[in-house]
């Protein structure tokens, strides 16, 4: 734990995280120049309660080696190396892509192995003049859930296809052009969250959408609009379509990681 945090464990916490500025900035919700404020000022610079509690959030869900040389590094500081306690190594997982800069931003799902990319927690402001509101960390998929994956769940559960599939199947004989990979369309509200129940994940809200894309994790926007959940209901987000319905999915930090076992 960290009782305060000043400028110099800032700058710890994200060279244990590998982090550039800007990533880390992003990461935390706040800007590159006042995570360069904060570790220029060093320990004379202590930030706001609202970013100290983000700065807490991000080493508690921290993995066991950025842990372990933000203790290192804190200890070196302070002359006491040598009574740090070697961490045990986080067992090596294929479920997990290491982006370039060495921190782990992406996993499968374990039951419908969708990649999805991690949305730290931090505060974010959802619109111009507004208070930022204290958004837990989740992770939400990359892309729009495919025709692809959308027959396997269907294959699996039973549930009545999209009308507009021909036969029951998005698939044509002698197509030259596959669309396994084509975002599924024409989808009703009912429709996404049963394939959000059956993966064990959940609309996003708008909230959580908005932040993806505005961040740098790795969140990509589709061409059709994308259903969402808001307290009283149902949204969309996205560019307007003809046939709209295409989704993708969120969860919990929580409940991922527990799904994977680390």
């Amino acid at each position: 734990m960290v009782s305060v945090w000043t400028g110099r464990e800032i700058r710890i916490l994200r060279e244990a995280r590998r982090m550039s500025v800007r990533q880390f900035a992003a990461h935390l919700g706040v800007s590159g120049r006042m995570v360069s404020k904060w570790e220029v000022g060093g320990e004379n610079v202590r930030p706001r309660p609202l970013n100290q509690a983000a700065l807490d959030t991000s080493l508690d869900t921290a993995s066991l080696d950025i842990r372990s040389r933000f203790d290192h590094s804190t200890n070196a500081t302070n002359g006491t190396a040598q009574d740090v306690v070697p961490q045990p190594k986080r067992r090596a997982s294929s479920s997990r892509t290491v982006m370039p800069d060495g921190a782990v931003h992406f996993v499968r799902h374990p039951l419908d192995w969708k990649l999805m990319t991690l949305v730290g927690p931090g505060p974010f402001r959802t619109g111009p003049g507004r208070k930022p509101v204290w958004l837990p960390g989740y992770y939400i998929d990359v892309c729009a859930t495919t025709n692809a994956e959308y027959s396997r769940f269907l294959a699996a559960t039973g549930h009545q296809p999209p009308r507009h599939w021909p036969g029951g199947t998005y698939s044509v004989a002698d197509d030259p052009h596959p669309r396994d990979d084509e975002p599924v369309t024409g989808l009703s509200l009912d429709d996404a969250c049963a394939y959000a129940f059956w993966a064990d994940k959940e609309l996003p809200s708008t909230v959580q959408w908005d932040r993806a894309v505005r961040g740098a994790e790795g969140m990509l926007r589709g061409d059709v609009w994308e259903w969402m959940m808001v307290p009283s209901g149902s949204a969309r987000r996205g560019s307007g379509s003809a046939l709209g319905g295409e989704f993708r999915c969120a969860c919990p930090v929580g409940r991922v990681v527990g799904l994977l076992g680390v």
